[in-house]
């Protein structure tokens, strides 16, 4: 699998993956916030079950689970992207993404549909946001209902110190 120019989702030989041509997105919501994900990089949704706290993680991190004996450790999607601190932190779901080898969770209030994705209706983020912001999407697909802010999924999970 390679990744295009043209599209920031993974690709074999030149088309996306998957059934369909065009890649889906899983798409989750914080507050009226609404984002969406490489359906492919999904590996599990879970309702919120119980969180262990982790001293001295920084502030984006909710704390880890154990998953069917695996540790894996829980992003606040809205502390991450800046979301929480208009929402407060109400995590009702687990996005478990694979990540570098290693198997992350997402924390978000609530879940959404798969959409099929056209880059015809993706525009670049707005350059009013924040540049932390800014460099964790992909674009903003324009739906009839809403727009959903797509997740440079590699940016969000990035742990950075201090933050």
């Amino acid at each position: 699998m390679s990744m295009t120019k043209d599209s920031p989702f993974p690709t074999h030989q030149g088309h996306p993956t998957g059934p369909s041509t065009e890649p889906g997105l899983a798409t989750c919501f914080i507050g009226d916030t609404w984002f969406g994900m490489d359906v492919a990089a999904v590996r599990e949704i879970r309702r919120v079950d119980r969180i262990t706290w982790v001293p001295l993680a920084p502030a984006h991190i909710k704390g880890i689970i154990n998953l069917r004996g695996q540790i894996v450790t829980v992003i606040d999607l809205g502390s991450r992207t800046g979301v929480s601190s208009a929402y407060g932190s109400r995590i009702g779901h687990i996005i478990v993404v694979d990540a570098m080898d290693e198997a992350v969770g997402l924390g978000v209030e609530g879940i959404g549909d798969v959409i099929h994705l056209s880059w015809d209706g993706v525009d670049p983020p707005p350059a009013n946001l924040t540049p932390t912001h800014r460099r964790l999407l992909k674009g903003v697909l324009k739906t009839e209902e809403r727009l959903v802010e797509i997740l440079d999924l590699c940016a969000v999970l990035e742990i950075e110190g201090g933050e």
